[in-house]
């Protein structure tokens, strides 16, 4: 039986850092996990945070927690400055080093597998970047096994030539705080660990996909097209290519929509090769103000840095006060219009990229 205090064991190692402050690589599985972590580690390191979770399923799911990881970094104010290194989302390794596992108990050794390839991708940058020593935000979490986590990361930092940073975060009410600091700074909690496994059989499907013309019509489940003039219209440049449509779909229900338009003949709006136009973001009425806006419009944002544009706008009426307010969070900030037209008072809004 494994007896050892792995939380006393990093007090130990601050307690003898003297006036040094060593540079770590912290590995994040997602922005609540982390607070606690950054909080409380960056009083006496000087951090790097490491966004490596090819295990995260769905694609949107994973560039939601990573938005929301970037923000919380921004945000939050801490006694040495914080940096941030991204990975390419690797789906394809996890389901590899998983395979004849899919069917284990959540928790047992399947998860292993997953703690291991996190784990092994810090400690190889930890290594190949000089880092005095690297750590994870998994052991905050009570539903992970602490010593496996510290195990796996004691073979490798020996494996790698580069110290590990034992913890046990949930100790010292440390998931606690980061309930907390989630409240605090507004983060998104997801109601699972993040692969497909731990999202259940029984739970909702969710995914963002680009909208095929021939099933355009299904977005009447979202909004009614035959009270919309220019829906005709929206088809046409969807099947021209200006216009790229995404949507969220739960259990293959179409529930919300956003739209890429690349010229829109108003050069407010777009720019060629520069400035892109967020169109149509639209959440079925029942399934409003469950953060499934902030879902599709943190997907569209990845999606155009991806084509390269380093601009975004979006029109917004003025009385919208939701999506004021969601826009502006998500950094539309620039006013590039203030007036109105024949359906009313509105903004143009930019955000830089």
């Amino acid at each position: 039986m494994n007896n050892r205090n792995y939380q006393s064991e990093l007090n130990k190692i601050i307690q003898g850092l003297g006036e040094s402050t060593p540079s770590l690589l912290l590995h994040t599985c997602c922005a609540p996990c982390s607070s606690y972590c950054i909080e409380y580690l960056s009083n006496y390191f000087k951090i790097t945070v490491l966004y490596y979770n090819p295990n995260i399923y769905p694609e949107s799911e994973y560039i939601y927690r990573k938005a929301e990881q970037i923000r919380l970094i921004s945000e939050m104010k801490t006694k040495y400055p914080v940096s941030f290194i991204d990975c390419d989302f690797e789906s394809d390794k996890f389901y590899s080093a998983i395979k004849g596992l899919e069917n284990c108990r959540e928790g047992g050794e399947r998860c292993f597998k997953c703690y291991r390839l996190r784990l092994l991708k810090a400690a190889e940058i930890a290594s190949e970047n000089g880092f005095d020593y690297f750590t994870t935000s998994l052991t905050i979490s009570p539903l992970k096994n602490a010593h496996k986590i510290n195990e796996i990361g004691e073979e490798l930092a020996l494996k790698y030539n580069v110290k590990f940073l034992p913890s046990d975060f949930k100790k010292k009410e440390g998931y606690k705080r980061s309930i907390q600091l989630s409240k605090e700074y507004n983060l998104y909690r997801q109601n699972y660990c993040g692969c497909v496994f731990s999202k259940g059989e029984t739970e909702n499907k969710e995914v963002i996909e680009r909208l095929k013309p021939e099933d355009y019509s299904k977005c009447s489940n979202i909004w009614n097209m035959k009270k919309q003039p220019l829906a005709e219209k929206w088809l046409s440049e969807i099947i021209s290519g200006n216009r790229i449509v995404y949507v969220y779909k739960i259990d293959g229900e179409f529930i919300g929509e956003g739209a890429l338009v690349f010229d829109t003949g108003d050069p407010d709006y777009t720019i060629p090769n520069q400035r892109v136009y967020v169109s149509r973001m639209i959440v079925k009425k029942e399934n409003r103000n469950q953060g499934i806006g902030s879902k599709i419009l943190t997907f569209l944002i990845e999606k155009a840095k991806e084509m390269g544009y380093s601009q975004m706008t979006i029109g917004v009426d003025k009385d919208n006060e939701n999506a004021l307010h969601m826009y502006r969070k998500f950094g539309f900030t620039e006013v590039l219009f203030d007036g109105a037209d024949e359906y009313g008072e509105y903004y143009k809004l930019m955000k830089q990229l």
